[in-house]
């Protein structure tokens, strides 16, 4: 190695010591505002112009490529908050849609055939409870009308056990007030 080169290498590590450095990699390179160097030959010359305008190349190559993968996972997730709006309005549509398939006149209609169709007398807690269930589902099964009577059944036995337990401390069942426990 020539002495000039070794001094000038000696000099710059010797002057980089204790001192922070800085990452340019991320900065384009300009080739045009690199400090004017001499070459030996004209050869030398081009090949490091064009090791500069490669690492350019490469950047701005790499800075795209992160931009582009940005906003893929921007679109993805936008895409997926969308998806899961949508969802969830789906869920709520269908919940109403299920939750009204009936108007009330029309429940109260069909809720004495129904009841009849279970085996059950129509008395006016039977009857309603039949109309909610009406109301509230698409179709409703005999079973399912005997099912529920025999909950408010239970729920109103359990009231009045309380009630004969505690000696009329808790207040009497009302069936209006059971039935919207019910449903």
């Amino acid at each position: 190695m020539p002495a000039a080169v070794r001094q000038l290498v000696t000099d710059v590590i010797s002057g980089s010591r204790g001192t922070d450095r800085i990452d340019v990699s991320e900065a384009p390179i300009d080739p045009e505002l690199l400090p004017v160097r001499t070459y030996a030959d004209e050869a030398h010359r081009r090949k490091a112009l064009g090791l500069a305008r490669a690492r350019e190349k490469a950047w701005a190559k790499d800075h795209k490529q992160r931009e582009q993968e940005r906003a893929r996972k921007r679109e993805s997730t936008k895409q997926e908050s969308t998806k899961q709006e949508s969802t969830k309005q789906n869920q709520l549509r269908s919940f109403d849609e299920k939750a009204r398939p009936r108007r009330r006149a029309e429940a109260e209609e069909a809720a004495p055939g129904l009841l009849a169709r279970a085996g059950l007398p129509p008395g006016k807690n039977e009857l309603e409870i039949a109309t909610r269930l009406l109301m509230r589902h698409e179709e409703v099964t005999p079973e399912k009308v005997q099912q529920a009577i025999a909950g408010f059944e239970a729920i109103h036995e359990a009231h009045v056990r309380s009630f004969r337990e505690t000696g009329g401390q808790t207040s009497w069942p009302s069936a209006t007030s059971l039935i919207e426990k019910l449903f």
